[in-house]
């Protein structure tokens, strides 16, 4: 009798601890404040946090978004300096939305535990304008075509219009609008094409208008551009090249003209023999000497004076009635096809443009030296520094990026293209000074000389400039 009732006691005690549990204390305490100060377009929250153990915390902030619950893969906002208390305001969110917010802490451990507190919501104040940004179209390479409209239903006073983009959720414009198309005052709708993205990416865009002191946004919208065609570069917006595997070279005994062997290599000194009937190749010409006759006396390759009269004879550009003085477009290459018309020369815009306005142009170029040869690489724009090669971008110095013939060979493999340092000849002379490439645009006329553009670079520097038309420089060409 004795044992069924310690049995039946025992038993008694087992389920009463079964259905009532003892409490576990939680280790870190998370409380999210109220949200308070809520207008159209912000709001101020906040959280404290507690702990009842000894655990670290190395984080603590403010998770918010459009769902239930959030979380911090939503938006969070990060205490810089306390891990017990952090007040912020939520900026730059949509009129007339419902938003949900919560503080975390996270836990120095090694699986950086979570904690949340609990959910609060709130709505934000219908804006006195309603911003509506449209959805972009017109989506190409670098460009696609915005727009925004406005309902100023409440008149005020509206000072500036736009469209702000970027690659991350929500663009706000910088202070000087560089991240934006703007436009005039008051006007109540506008659709501007964004130029000079960087194709294949992912961008978001958002309209604003500006009045009386306060910004007031509309909602995010994202579109994705083409991607680049393989090792194509861009000389304007949606306009892709491929440039030639070498400087441009002649020998005037066999009329022959090809691309250099390797992408480094010129022909320096060798220069100072040009002639009608040298053997040797040259790899530096007076502007517009393709052998088409235009109106100048100076016109073939082989030709070297100290005077002006060379390229068309009413100063135009190697374009349209004149363009076959371009040496690409006038003469077959050798090992480029061999047919006339295929190539061309740069005009100035272009060479501008994919050295310097190209999205992340400086990034995708660099000052260097490969197989003993100084001078500038450019990378293509579908493509990225291989792994392992890098450089100092922009406007460095040769010494900076000195590559092997190994790591040449991954960079072409790539898609680079590299322009030597080929120096320039005057009449018989060379001057071994600084990377200059024709173009086809003409300059002017001035007292003494007539002058063509030209892509120039040396140690730290790269420039469009003016150059004397009867000086031999590089020439490289490029086919669309």
């Amino acid at each position: 009798m004795k044992v069924f009732t310690k049995l039946f006691a025992f038993c008694a005690l087992l389920c009463v601890m079964t259905a009532c549990p003892f409490t576990k204390t939680r280790e870190v305490i998370v409380t999210t404040t109220d949200p308070c100060n809520q207008t159209h377009s912000s709001a101020r929250c906040g959280c404290t946090v507690e702990t009842t153990s000894n655990i670290e915390i190395k984080e603590i902030g403010i998770c918010w978004g459009m769902t239930n619950p959030p979380t911090i893969a939503d938006n969070r906002v990060i205490s810089q300096y306390s891990k017990t208390s952090f007040t912020t305001t939520l900026e730059n969110l949509e009129s007339n939305k419902d938003y949900y917010v919560c503080g975390y802490a996270i836990a120095n451990d090694i699986d950086g535990t979570i904690y949340y507190g609990d959910t609060k919501s709130f709505t934000t104040m219908e804006s006195p304008i309603e911003v509506i940004t449209m959805q972009p179209t017109e989506i190409e390479y670098t460009t696609a075509r915005c727009g925004i409209d406005i309902n100023n239903n409440n008149n005020l006073n509206i000072t500036k219009i736009g469209i702000c983009y970027g690659k991350e959720e929500m663009p706000v414009h910088t202070y000087d609008y560089s991240n934006c198309a703007c436009s005039g005052y008051n006007n109540v709708s506008f659709t501007p094409i964004i130029e000079n993205l960087e194709p294949g990416e992912t961008y978001h865009v958002r309209a604003f208008a500006e009045a009386n002191y306060k910004c007031y946004y509309g909602s995010d919208m994202v579109f994705t551009l083409k991607e680049a065609p393989e090792n194509a570069f861009l000389v304007d917006n949606n306009k892709f090249v491929y440039f030639s595997p070498g400087n441009l070279q002649y020998q005037a005994s066999t009329n022959t003209w090809r691309f250099a062997e390797n992408q480094y290599d010129i022909i320096g000194e060798d220069n100072k023999n040009i002639s009608e009937t040298y053997d040797g190749w040259i790899d530096l010409f007076g502007w517009a000497t393709s052998g088409y006759y235009c109106g100048n006396d100076n016109y073939q390759p082989y030709h070297y004076t100290s005077t002006s009269p060379y390229g068309p004879i009413e100063n135009h550009d190697l374009t349209g009635e004149y363009q076959n003085c371009d040496w690409g477009i006038y003469n077959p290459i050798s090992n480029g096809g061999n047919q006339a018309g295929y190539w061309r020369t740069p005009t100035a815009d272009e060479w501008d443009y994919v050295m310097n306005t190209r999205a992340n142009a400086k990034q995708k170029r660099v000052h260097c030296t490969i197989n003993g040869t100084n001078g500038v690489m450019i990378m293509p724009d579908n493509s990225t520094w291989p792994e392992g090669i890098g450089g100092n971008h922009g406007n460095s110095s040769f010494s900076d990026n000195t590559y092997s013939l190994s790591d040449w060979e991954t960079l072409q493999n790539s898609g680079a293209i590299f322009f030597p340092k080929a120096g320039y000849r005057q009449l018989k002379n060379f001057y071994n000074v600084g990377g200059n490439y024709w173009s086809s645009t003409y300059s002017y006329d001035s007292n003494y000389d007539r002058y063509a553009k030209s892509m120039d670079f040396n140690d730290y520097i790269l420039t469009n400039s003016n150059k004397a038309v009867y000086q031999g420089r590089s020439v490289r060409l490029v086919h669309d």
